[in-house]
């Protein structure tokens, strides 16, 4: 397993300052090629084993790797004091080969590294297997078929010493550094006797005592686990008002906490100096609470969707806004807890709904409908005089799109019923028998539209009647009797008429030169029409 080392150096206050970390071997011989990792700043080593960084952050983690020796995690801090240059020694990865001896022939080896969760299984055939370890203590099952599993701790060191002595009397004395020198004096050893030696020490240990907090909320059912160098690892459970204690090796530990929707808080992500034995510490443990997401889509009652909505989303204190897309989604985080979601739109009924959202989960699906604010639009339709029945009128918005169809009843009256307001709209009517109609465009609001009356007007031909003599000179200001009115020609013997549409003949007559003629108009093809007459 890889070892981390953690490294707790205090630097200055917060300016800019050059870092170079000079990076050797346990042979005293610079490490090229290395992967130095600060504050996600990577860089490599060069040949002398050399990387410096520029910063000005107060706070440093550094990452040191490189393949075949054990990862370095350093955490640096300024303090008033400026940040020296140092050495690295990184030290190469050992392993242990061992071989397992079963009395069966086949079977299964189970194992994980004490610390970690993970099982490695490996079966085994023929009563032996050989595995490769990295240093560390493991936590092994043996088991076979048909019988019991086999549990053992097992430890694999980077070195192995032994300790060879002749025969005679003795005194030991042992190093420890929470108790004074320990003697044991006159101890015999020779080939028959006291060929094993077990000294035992009472274990020394030391208390960490705490409270995991959220604000004014105590977080109870939090695991704790608390990590030294050698990466061993501890851990505990806060109860349901937050407190935990633990005894531990007195050493420096990094603490890691453990509960959905909870991180510890970054300022407290640090290396803990827990190395005094038998003391009591106390510690308040801050967390932050993770934010959940809501995701929805706001649609109309039709289930179209509305772009542009006004979304509010209320938990607690705090209030986030939001606008739904074009699609009519809208997605966000926020702490979990009950919420509140207001949605409103112009031309449409505000709408509220309360949910609850759970710790570190996501919300979707959400489907919020408004219901639009509805208005009418209604009218008489006429030609002038008489109201006109079965006339077909079309309510247009300001796209083109088609909105409601009508027809007039036999008193002229027209409606559009349940018409969403805060749209601009327009009428248009086309029939045959009279010109095609088309309103100006109007607003429609929560008021209705009353007496949204509609004149219609016939329609009409135009024809340019040219009026020559035999000699082609323009026949000007001559009286000339149409359908019985008398008219006059311009200066140029040109008369305009506006006739009904559905004008089939005309009689023309002019008395001053005894001329009167029928003509046809159902073969003029274009509108306004030209005649040339020629009076003789």
């Amino acid at each position: 397993m890889k070892k981390l080392i953690f490294l707790f150096i205090v630097l200055s206050s917060i300016t800019s300052y050059s870092l170079t970390i000079t990076i050797i071997g346990e042979d005293k011989f610079p490490l090229k090629e290395v992967i130095v990792n600060i504050n996600n700043q990577v860089k490599i080593s060069d040949p002398k084993g050399r990387v410096t960084f520029n910063t000005s952050e107060e706070f440093l983690n550094i990452f040191i790797s490189k393949e075949g020796y054990k990862e370095e995690i350093l955490t640096l801090k300024k303090s008033k004091e400026e940040i020296q240059n140092f050495t690295l020694v990184m030290k190469k990865i050992s392993t242990s080969y061992v071989t397992f001896e079963f009395p069966v022939s086949n079977g299964l080896i189970e194992y994980r590294e004490v610390g970690t969760s993970r099982y490695t299984k490996v079966p085994f055939l023929g009563g032996l297997k050989s595995i490769q370890f990295l240093s560390g203590t493991y936590e092994f099952i043996f088991s076979t078929k048909n019988s019991k599993k086999n549990k053992q701790i097992l430890n694999f060191k980077d070195q192995f010493k032994h300790l060879f002595i002749d025969n005679g009397i003795y005194d030991f004395m042992i190093e420890d550094r929470f108790y004074p020198n320990l003697y044991f004096r006159g101890i015999v050893i020779n080939s028959s006797v006291n060929r094993n030696i077990v000294i035992s020490i009472p274990s020394v240990q030391t208390t960490v005592r705490g409270v995991i907090k959220n604000k004014d909320q105590f977080i109870g059912g939090s695991k704790i686990s608390f990590t030294d160098v050698d990466n061993n690892s501890y851990e505990t459970m806060s109860n349901f008002a937050g407190d935990f204690f633990i005894n531990i090796p007195p050493k420096k530990y990094k603490i890691a906490l453990k509960k959905p929707g909870f991180l510890l808080k970054k300022d407290q992500n640090l290396i803990y100096d827990f190395s005094s034995p038998r003391e009591v510490y106390n510690l308040i443990l801050d967390t932050k609470e993770l934010l959940s997401n809501v995701e929805g889509i706001v649609t109309d009652n039709k289930g179209i969707p509305i772009l542009n909505a006004d979304i509010m989303v209320k938990n607690r204190d705090k209030i986030i806004y939001l606008k739904s897309d074009d699609f009519g989604n809208f997605s966000t985080s926020i702490l979990p807890g009950l919420l509140f979601i207001k949605v409103e739109k112009s031309g449409y009924k505000a709408f509220g709904v309360v949910t609850k959202l759970e710790r570190f989960s996501t919300l979707s699906g959400l489907k919020i409908s408004l219901t639009p604010y509805l208005s009418n639009i209604s009218g008489i339709i006429s030609d002038s005089f008489t109201p006109l029945s079965n006339i077909h009128l079309t309510l247009i918005n300001n796209q083109g799109k088609v909105i409601a169809n009508t027809i007039s009843n036999k008193n002229g009256y027209y409606e559009f019923s349940d018409i969403k307001i805060n749209n601009n709209y327009f009428i248009s009517v086309g029939i045959q028998s009279y010109k095609y109609y088309y309103s100006d465009v109007f607003t429609l609001t929560k008021d209705d539209i009353l007496n949204k009356n509609i004149i219609l007007q016939d329609r009409k031909i135009r024809i340019h009647l040219e009026f020559l003599s035999s000699s082609k000179t323009p026949l000007n200001n001559q009286e000339v009797i149409i359908e019985g009115v008398t008219y006059k020609t311009d200066t140029n013997g040109f008369l305009l008429l506006d006739l009904p549409e559905n004008k089939k003949n005309i009689d023309i007559e002019i008395k001053s030169y005894g001329y009167q003629k029928q003509f046809n108009l159902t073969s003029m093809s274009t509108n306004p029409n030209q005649l040339t007459l020629i009076i003789k």
